[in-house]
Formats: structure tokens, C-alpha cells, sequence
């Protein structure tokens, strides 16, 4: 339904449908067809078969969706489902069930269970066009998801806005007063510049003499700013100054770095195949960028605490994969890792390009890294990976202590997700050594 790393379930390149994955075929098609629009060059993807996947044994049962629509939602307008069901290499183009409105106002929808035992979908209304939900701000909302019980249920919804539908939102309007924007600071490690959005802690100018911890993020469009997200904020801003105030919460200062047009070969931190061919990384020269460039700017300007004990890398999705590249490979720069849904996946079963495993093994897991990882259940098989991760760490003796592991059993790859497990990461991450 989306194309972006924000509100789609990206998974598997060409790279963990083979031996010791625990992905099913169902999940495959999604993740392969959601892949190709995460990377913007549409096609197949090699390894991703066109046939449909096998069916799963039926259980009987049903979900019937209560619907609460925006009061301004033409009456005239039919409510329906858009699905990943059915037909995995049309995603969004489903339209099988139809809402029926009741006395009551609310639109109701009862699902049985088809042959599979969980699905993602949104809903949308029908005029002249299709016209999809979106978040009350007028900004793409993630995917909903749903896991049958094995028993009937009723489930009920709130559809915050519709696409279409005029929106108040600007620029900043969901931004507090102590965060900065730097444009268009150049990044020659990569060729190109890059936006900046600086966190400050709301007593930074009035405590002039006291030096703060710096965390630096990747996707920083997202972070704080619902106007320039692409399905939704962190609130990154509106969660520090509330803990930081509630003392709760070490102050921080958080430095959110833009993404760009190629964002997966910044990131992701091995060149790999997609199509049938290879993409260079240039996350190498992204880390020379924040080591060289970006972080002697931070610290010369702001009051930081340099060292690498009070310096932290954190992202999520493909960002994620980046931090625990960057914290393992470097941990004299960054001691402190957030990894929020990382991709883990990738490369992984493929024996042409080196991937987590590898990483781990060979890395340098002697230093004092305090590492975060995290996962949520609607994201398949976000939980496996994070226990595979696990085990790989403890095979290398990494120490228990420096490590936290959260399985989140409603969480899902989106930013509503990572802004929820975003407190507790960050306490524990500055707190960890306390």
C-alpha cells in the first residue's frame, strides 16, 4: 500500500528465503512485493516467485471490524477493505469487502478467515475514486494488521481522516521551540548535503555551563516533524521535554540526520543483490561522514559529552541495521546502539555478500557497547531475528548486561511503533551504567 521503509513491512531481499529462515510463503510474497517499492525500482525481485502461496490449514473463525468514520465522510460513500490477501502481487488493489452502515452510525465488516492467519490492510471509501484512510494530519498512516484468534471477535476502528480530505497542517506545526533545523549541510564523504534537525533539552540555554550525551539518528525527517514525515513522527520532542521535565529522563541532545535518494545503499552496510544485481553500500563513507564532518560540527557548537560513552547511534528498519553496523565496527566513536526494527535480514542465507552474521563474529564486541534491539509481533518475523540476534550475541559472550531485548507483542514497522519503545530504549541506553 506504501513504498516506504515507514509503513511497509520490508523484508527479504533475495536473501533469507533460503536455509534457516522461518519465513512463510505467505509472508514471502508480502516482503517481496513490498521490498520492490521500498527500494523505488519496481520490477520482480529475484527470488520472489509469481505463483500464489500455498494455503494454510482453515480454522473457523471471523473478525467483524465496527467502524467509526469522520463525521464529514459522505453518507453516499461505500466503505470497503483494501487487503494483502488474495492476491499478494496486487497489493491495494483488492476491494472484496464492503462495509454495511447500521443504525447506529457505525459501519460494520465481518472477515472470515481466509488462508492465511493474519493480514495487513487499511480501508478507503469510494466516490469517483478510490480514497484511502490517512492519519488525522492528512499524512499516510501505517498499515493495520490483524492476527485471527481462532475464535470470533469484534474489533473496533476509528478512521482519523480520509485522504482527500483538507488538512490545517504546516511546516514546524508539530515541532517545539528547542529544535533546530541546519540546511543543507554538506556531506563530502557522499557527494551530496543533507538536512539537520537538532534536538536541544529545554533548560540548554538557561544552564550554560553543563554538557550533555548525544544521540544521532538516521531518517531525521521523521523524527520530529509530523508536515515532513512520511506516515507519521517519532514525537522525538514532545517525549524528551515531558520526561526530561518529569526528571525521568537524562537530558539529551538528539541530532536527526535526512535521508536520501539512495537511502538503502547508505545504510545498508554490504553491497547485495537486487534484480540479479549487485548495489554498492557507501554506509562506510556515511559513517566517515558523522565521524569526520558531522560530529566535530556538533561538538564544536553545541555543549557535548564527546567521548564514546556518552555518544550513540540509533535508526530503525534499514536505519537500524546501520546503528548496529556503526556501533559494532566502530565503538570508539559510539558507544550507545538503538536498533529499532533493524534489518537484520538482509543478506542473510546468500553466500555471495556478508550480512548480520558475519558482523557479529568477526566485530568488536570486547568494548563497552550498550546495545538495544527491538521487534514487534506485526511485524513477522521481526521476533525471530531479535531471538537469533540473541544468540548470536551470546554465543560471542557479549556481555548480558550491556544488552536489552524487547519483544513487542503489538508492535509493527512503523513509527507509531518506534516512538512507543522509543523511552524506554533511551532511558535505559543513558541510564544503563547508573
Amino acid at each position: 500500500m506504501q513504498n516506504s521503509h515507514s509503513s511497509t513491512f520490508i523484508y527479504k531481499l533475495q536473501i533469507s528465503l533460503k536455509e534457516g529462515s522461518s519465513m512463510t510463503k505467505i509472508n514471502k510474497a508480502w516482503f517481496c512485493y513490498a521490498l520492490a517499492g521500498v527500494l523505488s525500482l519496481g520490477g520482480a525481485l529475484v527470488g520472489c516467485e509469481s505463483t500464489p502461496p500455498a494455503s494454510q490449514p482453515e480454522v473457523i473463525a471471523s473478525v467483524t471490524f465496527k467502524i467509526k468514520v469522520p463525521n464529514s465522510t459522505p453518507s453516499e460513500d461505500e466503505i470497503f477493505m483494501i487487503s494483502d490477501f488474495d492476491d499478494f502481487f496486487n497489493l491495494g488493489v483488492i476491494e472484496k469487502y464492503t462495509a454495511t452502515r447500521e443504525e447506529d452510525g457505525f459501519y460494520y465488516l465481518e472477515v472470515p478467515q481466509p488462508n492465511v492467519d493474519h493480514f495487513y490492510f487499511l480501508f478507503a471509501r469510494r466516490s469517483d475514486e478510490r480514497l484511502k484512510e490517512v492519519a488525522e494530519s492528512g499524512k499516510l498512516r501505517p498499515d493495520r494488521f490483524y492476527q485471527y484468534k481462532g475464535a470470533d471477535e469484534q474489533v473496533e476502528i476509528t478512521i482519523e481522516n480520509w485522504e482527500d480530505f483538507p488538512t490545517d497542517l504546516k511546516l514546524g506545526d508539530t515541532v517545539s521551540p528547542n529544535v533546530h533545523q541546519v540546511a543543507d549541510f554538506n556531506m563530502p564523504q557522499l557527494g551530496r548535503t543533507t538536512d539537520l534537525v537538532i534536538y536541544l533539552p529545554p533548560d540548554y540555554q538557561s544552564v550554560s555551563t553543563q554538557k550533555y550525551p548525544v544521540i544521532y539518528m538516521t531518517d531525521g525527517q521523521n523524527l520530529f516533524d509530523e508536515f515532513t514525515s512520511f506516515a507519521g513522527e517519532w514525537r522525538i520532542d514532545e517525549i524528551l521535554d515531558k520526561e526530561i521535565a518529569a526528571g525521568t529522563m537524562p537530558p539529551v541532545i538528539i541530532v536527526g540526520i535526512y535521508n536520501g535518494p539512495k537511502r538503502a545503499n547508505e545504510y545498508i552496510p554490504w553491497d547485495f543483490g537486487f534484480m540479479g544485481q549487485p548495489e554498492q553500500s557507501v554506509a562506510d563513507q556515511f559513517i566517515d561522514f558523522i565521524q569526520e564532518t558531522l560530529k566535530p560540527y556538533i561538538d564544536s557548537n553545541y555543549r557535548t559529552l564527546s567521548g564514546a560513552t556518552n555518544t550513540g547511534i540509533a535508526g530503525s528498519s534499514f536505519g537500524g541495521l546501520f546503528a548496529l553496523y556503526a556501533g559494532i565496527t566502530q565503538p570508539d566513536t559510539f558507544g550507545m546502539v538503538g536498533a529499532f526494527s533493524p534489518s537484520v535480514w538482509v543478506n542473510l542465507g546468500d553466500a555471495k555478500y556478508p550480512g548480520i552474521k558475519e558482523l557479529v563474529t568477526e566485530g568488536d564486541l570486547s568494548a563497552q557497547l550498550r546495545l538495544y534491539m527491538d521487534g514487534g509481533a506485526e511485524e513477522p518475523p521481526a521476533i525471530d531475528e531479535m531471538r537469533m540476534m540473541k544468540r548470536l550475541l551470546k554465543e560471542q559472550k557479549f556481555p548480558e548486561q550491556q544488552l536489552m531485548i524487547v519483544e513487542d507483542p503489538t508492535g509493527g514497522h512503523n513509527e507509531r511503533s518506534w516512538s512507543a519503545r522509543f523511552p524506554v530504549a533511551l532511558k535505559w541506553l543513558l541510564t544503563a551504567d547508573s
